[in-house]
């Protein structure tokens, strides 16, 4: 009796210390499989939309491999500037997992409907690119964990071809982004949106806009095309959940529309103050840190167009409440050109109150990038209604 209370013991702290996982199905031994793997989002910007990696299993062998494209930093800057670089580790599927079940994220398995030799000359392809220590830029638009992954399994399959058949291939970049961050992760929709600028209206292809949050809508319906013309399902089963996910990674309590809207409430106050004439040093002093902020604000939109390697395009939207000019005026205006001054912030200030539309024809846009525009509005048209004393 002692005996079976402890065994019943040990088995419950075991069960604590290691993150429940599914049960799969058994394979035969005499097959091979393949997979994609998807983790699920994690807490940090660039983590929003999960992580793919290639599963490979020969049980007669006893492998079960995992082939993860990892970059070769963590920060989010490089990563949008295309600064970083990507390669493929391989790695068993304890030590893959290990990495997101520690930190509650799960895993989730897309079963591949791959031939035996596909199969086969998918591990080859992965054994060499690992094997050579190919380097490639990375980019969270155009080269990153999702795009790697179906290039090496489009590689492998050919002559046949993945044909996607999914309602997401016809909306825009930026609408796909709201579609699955916009409520959990605001914060990662609002960086991914700035950071595309106006690429955000086109429609990317299939390969790289098929992030690993959206893989499993993606490919429900998506099929494998031989030359001849015969297709077969993408997916060999319906996915299986690996881990399940312990911990959901939201950014919720200081959303941006909450902060524009915070702002836009500041702003009204001093304009209330300008108006009842209360026009002080820590008003001028005020007005001078939000034009810092947006001048820092537009230098940094600016690098993000004109860095090649980097995920947006030349134009942003943005550009019209955010930009350099306004302080290049002020600075201007403390000398001469008093006039001047005042016509090229009312002009400024119409054009920001136009932007307050921009969600209507742009994806980029969105509720807190109206408020911030209608904000900068409003203080500009309270802070020169008056003609300058000549």
């Amino acid at each position: 009796m002692r005996h079976l209370l402890l065994t019943a013991l040990a088995m419950l702290c075991l069960t604590g210390l290691h993150p429940a996982k599914a049960v799969e199905p058994e394979m035969p031994r005499d097959t091979v499989m393949a997979s994609i793997l998807v983790a699920s989002p994690g807490p940090a910007i660039y983590q929003a939309t999960g992580h793919a990696a290639i599963r490979l299993q020969c049980p007669a062998y006893g492998l079960d491999n995992v082939f993860s494209y990892e970059t070769s930093t963590g920060d989010l800057a490089g990563q949008l500037y295309g600064q970083a670089k990507g390669r493929f580790a391989s790695l068993t599927m304890a030590e893959y997992s290990k990495g997101f079940t520690d930190v509650g994220r799960g895993i989730t398995g897309l079963p591949l409907n791959l031939t035996d030799p596909q199969i086969r000359r998918l591990w080859q392809i992965l054994d060499e690119t690992v094997e050579s220590g190919e380097e490639t830029d990375f980019n969270i638009r155009h080269n990153s964990c999702n795009s790697a992954v179906m290039s090496k399994i489009a590689e492998a399959i050919f002559p046949d071809r993945i044909v996607v058949e999914s309602e997401d291939c016809l909306i825009d970049n930026g609408e796909i982004i709201r579609k699955y961050l916009q409520e959990p992760y605001p914060w990662a929709c609002l960086v991914l949106t700035t950071g595309l600028g106006a690429a955000s209206d086109e429609t990317d292809s299939w390969m790289t806009r098929a992030t690993p949050i959206t893989m499993e809508n993606h490919f429900r319906k998506s099929r494998i095309m031989a030359p001849g013309g015969k297709s077969r399902p993408m997916l060999a089963a319906e996915p299986i959940v690996i881990y399940p996910v312990r911990e959901e990674f939201r950014q919720r309590r200081l959303t941006p529309d909450l902060l524009a809207s915070l702002i836009l409430l500041g702003v009204i106050i001093l304009d209330g103050m300008d108006l009842a004439g209360r026009r002080g040093k820590i008003l001028r002093i005020i007005d001078i840190l939000l034009l810092s902020a947006m001048t820092l604000a537009s230098l940094i939109l600016i690098a993000v167009a004109m860095i090649p390697a980097s995920i947006g395009d030349a134009w942003n939207w943005l550009f019209i409440p955010l930009n350099p000019l306004p302080a290049a005026v002020w600075l201007m205006s403390r000398k001469s050109h008093h006039s001047l001054c005042r016509s090229f912030f009312l002009g400024y200030s119409i054009a920001c109150l136009l932007f307050v539309a921009a969600p209507l024809f742009t994806s980029q846009a969105a509720l807190w990038s109206s408020l911030l525009s209608l904000a900068i509005a409003l203080r500009v048209l309270i802070r020169y209604r008056h003609k300058p004393q000549q």
